[in-house]
């Protein structure tokens, strides 16, 4: 499995759910009651972080997933999750329907910043925000690919500024406390984690696993997430 660091920093199931609370998409908007009952399955495994259970049970429907453009999204998402970013990127290029919609756009970006395919990432930013896509998932999406790069200076333009227009992503969150980090503001690093887990992300394999979070753990800062059940999403 990659290492990568956008897949460890930031859920991209997470992004999926994000992008509906701001109103840009619905996962549950097909009619077929078959189709709604699996997308929310799958999804409600992947707010527990419980990604390949999810992806079995979307891929054991192929039926109900055909035609279907918020599954197939979902999908994506999920490999992008447990780290297959070429399998999450053949399956949004496959959604050649899904030309004008901002959510595809926007996770598209996010996995191909997991593969380090920086320039593909930016143009896909770009393609979302002419589409419509929210200003602070872009802002957020654009601060991870800089924190990727090791760009600390531009990360943290975007993803306060992300945070100023929408303070309850958690992705942002999580990753601005990696940068903080960085900056070895420990005290600071470990309160945005700790908000990005009050806020749903509650993933504490990643808390005990995550390289960048070493010193915290290090200095006993994050004991009680770490030490917390697989998963307790909101």
């Amino acid at each position: 499995m990659p290492s990568d660091r956008i897949n460890r920093v930031r859920s991209t199931t997470t992004l999926v759910v994000s992008v509906c609370a701001l109103g840009c998409t619905n996962l549950s908007r097909v009619v077929e009651p078959q189709r709604v009952s699996i997308s929310s399955e799958a999804e409600e495994l992947a707010k527990h972080c419980r990604f390949s259970e999810a992806i079995a049970v979307l891929e054991g429907h192929p039926d109900a997933m055909q035609s279907d453009l918020d599954s197939e999204v979902l999908l994506a998402a999920l490999y992008s999750d447990v780290g297959n970013g070429p399998k999450a990127l053949d399956l949004l290029r496959q959604a050649s329907f899904a030309q004008n919609e901002p959510y595809c756009w926007l996770i598209r970006a996010g996995t191909e910043g997991q593969v380090q395919s920086y320039a593909a990432a930016r143009k896909s930013l770009a393609m979302a925000y002419s589409v419509g896509a929210s200003t602070a998932l872009i802002e957020g999406l654009y601060g991870e690919i800089e924190l990727s790069r090791g760009d600390l200076r531009n990360a943290e333009t975007h993803l306060t500024s992300a945070l100023e227009r929408e303070p309850t992503l958690t992705g942002s969150l999580y990753n601005l406390g990696i940068l903080r980090v960085k900056q070895k503001r420990m005290v600071d690093a470990a309160a945005r984690v700790r908000q990005s887990w009050d806020l749903g992300e509650r993933n504490s394999e990643q808390i005990r696993t995550d390289p960048d979070l070493e010193e915290l753990r290090q200095r006993h800062l994050l004991d009680d997430l770490s030490a917390s059940p697989r998963s307790n999403a909101k």
